[in-house]
């Protein structure tokens, strides 16, 4: 993944063999699980054939959240993210954004629910080859850290495993729905 950097964001951008032509996968990093008062710090989207990354490198929010708020505004809706409930909390908290999601999760939190199981995470559905081979990944819980990490040292390579963090969570939602394209046709999953 190639990244580079402007003023206050790093941007990786990928050209994919493969794409979402109706919509956009979308997916955040923050630095909690509180729209309220916790912050963005990574996007990450799908749109066409295209993925790219935004990764936040300055200490205040202004200046990054004025790029998103135009990045997401333009993107192609409905927004495809797992648990995109979050995501449109957050959008709509932080950014003031109000867009139409499908939640990817969501058939499979039915789905387990039938069947008196737990609700999958996305590791449950999609693993990554570290996951097998036990070798060390980065989680979403340990996305805050590193920010709080970041901030701290200004080490930018702090930043490339959130960045590679985001990457495979789109990657892997995007799975979901090359696999699965039956569970998110239906009209009503709109949130």
């Amino acid at each position: 993944m190639k990244i580079t950097g402007i003023k206050d964001t790093l941007t990786a951008k990928i050209d994919m063999l493969v794409g979402v032509w109706e919509g956009s996968v979308i997916d955040i990093e923050t630095t909690g699980l509180n729209p309220a008062s916790d912050e963005i710090v990574t996007l990450g989207f799908i749109e066409d054939n295209k993925l790219q990354i935004i990764q936040r490198t300055s200490r205040d929010k202004a200046e990054y959240y004025n790029e998103l708020k135009e990045i997401v505004t333009n993107l192609k809706a409905p927004f495809y993210a797992y648990n995109g409930s979050f995501e449109k909390r957050f959008l709509h908290a932080q950014l003031g954004i109000e867009k139409e999601f499908v939640d990817v999760f969501s058939p499979w939190r039915i789905m387990a629910e039938s069947k008196g199981q737990k609700w999958p995470k996305l590791d449950d559905l999609v693993s990554e080859p570290e996951m097998y081979l036990g070798l060390p990944r980065i989680t979403g819980r340990e996305c805050p850290i590193l920010w709080k990490n970041y901030l701290q040292t200004m080490d930018r390579d702090l930043l490339t495993p959130i960045m590679e963090h985001n990457k495979s969570d789109i990657l892997r939602t995007l799975f979901l729905l090359i696999q699965y394209p039956e569970l998110y046709e239906k009209p009503g999953k709109l949130i």
